[in-house]
């Protein structure tokens, strides 16, 4: 699950920047943007929590904000050009955003990500059993 939504994501990015580039309206904010989803998805890859709960919740305010601008579309309020096209645009996102909240959300993904936390651990833990033996005292100068 954790592949398919930055695959997901990746490809996101990808269409917005080629879209962006082609309209001339790419911008500095936009690396900024695409550094920091890199590394909170680099966060929940390794096992940190807080990386995948705050993905989780900044998917699913962006899916029930998605929701909003289609009522907002649907109701006249937000009618700018083509509303049917604006409209299936922010459905899109929603249901993207959504599903990658809740697949974030699944108890499979806190299993991938305490596994992960077990090898970063146990990786630790063979560094220092490598490091032990220079450190005794009886190696040590006074």
């Amino acid at each position: 699950m954790v592949v398919a939504v930055i695959a997901a994501t990746a490809v996101t990015e990808l269409v917005i920047t080629a879209v962006k580039l082609e309209r001339g309206r790419f911008k500095g904010s936009d690396v900024s943007r695409f550094l920091f989803t890199a590394w909170l998805f680099t966060s929940v890859w390794s096992g940190r929590a807080w990386a995948r709960w705050l993905l989780v919740g900044l998917s699913l305010l962006t899916a029930a904000l998605s929701l909003v601008a289609v009522a907002l579309i649907a109701t006249g309020r937000l009618a700018t050009g083509t509303p049917t096209f604006a409209s299936l645009l922010f459905l899109g996102l929603g249901a993207l955003t959504g599903a990658m909240g809740l697949a974030l959300a699944s108890r499979w993904v806190g299993a991938f990500q305490a596994a992960q936390r077990r090898t970063v651990a146990d990786d630790t833990c063979e560094a220092a059993a490598l490091v032990k033996p220079f450190r005794s005292p009886e190696n040590t100068r006074l």
